[in-house]
């Protein structure tokens, strides 16, 4: 597995974390599930919530970059984008 790190951007805020996985898909599912304390406290959403705002959107490789991705969503009628980069551990 990999190690991925993500910043999501979201209600005005700007979010970071890491999790593991074999894709950036499967890395990015593992955290919503895991929702870090911080973006629940500041934008009062749900680890349910947060993972059916991505569950239809598929990573889009960022052009001319390596091993970066970008995935978009909705969270409460808001979009939510998340950054993922693969992090050497």
């Amino acid at each position: 597995m990999a190690l991925f790190t993500f910043m999501l951007e979201y209600g005005g805020g700007t979010f970071l974390g890491q999790s593991e996985g074999a894709r950036p898909k499967d890395a990015l599912l593992r955290w919503m599930r895991e929702l870090p304390v911080e973006i629940s406290l500041v934008t009062d959403i749900t680890s349910t919530e947060f993972e059916e705002g991505f569950k239809a959107s598929k990573a889009e490789a960022i052009d001319d970059v390596k091993n970066v991705w970008c995935f978009s969503g909705k969270i409460k009628g808001q979009l939510a984008l998340v950054h993922v980069i693969r992090t050497e551990a």
